[in-house]
């Protein structure tokens, strides 16, 4: 299986199927992949886990999830994974308060879970890949220009994650 960059095509990304979805599985969330940065979260057993600049989601259901993509029609890559963490998605993300520049990311707990070192998200899928843990790869609002995740480096993460709390006033 491919793992998705700038310059790889989608032929490996099955459209979603609400029918088919493993939404019970392990499922790393790659929203807003035509961003740069896009945004990572993870859930395990239809529970959702996510680090953001205001907070974090911890165990919200994946149908919400589902609903607030398809309401905005966010560009979505979600992969299936094969781990074998011993430990609770949940205990991971008790750790952390926020996405902060400078410190830490929405990539952090992901990691973390994983036990996996990457500095982005195209980090992470190369090691994913390498170690073969990736299932399957399901698209959601992807149109036929989609040719995978624009390249980034942990910079971009960290001036985007400064703007966003200079727009909030934190």
């Amino acid at each position: 299986m491919e793992v998705l960059s700038y310059s790889t095509n989608s032929s490996s990304v099955v459209v979603f199927d609400k029918n088919t979805f493993p939404a019970q599985s392990e499922l790393l969330w790659i929203l807003y992949v035509d961003k740069i940065p896009p945004h990572i979260g993870f859930s395990s057993n239809g529970k959702y886990y996510s680090l953001k600049v205001n907070g974090k989601d911890t165990g919200q259901d994946v149908e919400h999830l589902l609903s607030l993509i398809n309401g905005k029609k966010i560009k979505t890559l979600v992969y299936q994974l094969q781990t074998d963490s011993e430990i609770s998605l949940g205990s991971v993300f008790e750790k952390y308060d926020r996405a902060v520049s400078g410190k830490t990311t929405c990539l952090e707990p992901v990691k973390g879970y994983l036990s996996l070192e990457a500095e982005t998200i195209h980090d992470l899928l190369i090691e994913l890949q390498k170690r073969n843990l990736i299932l399957s790869v399901t698209g959601l609002h992807l149109d036929t220009s989609f040719n995978g995740i624009p390249r980034y480096t942990a910079k971009d993460i960290h001036e985007y994650l400064n703007s966003l709390k200079n727009v909030r006033g934190k």
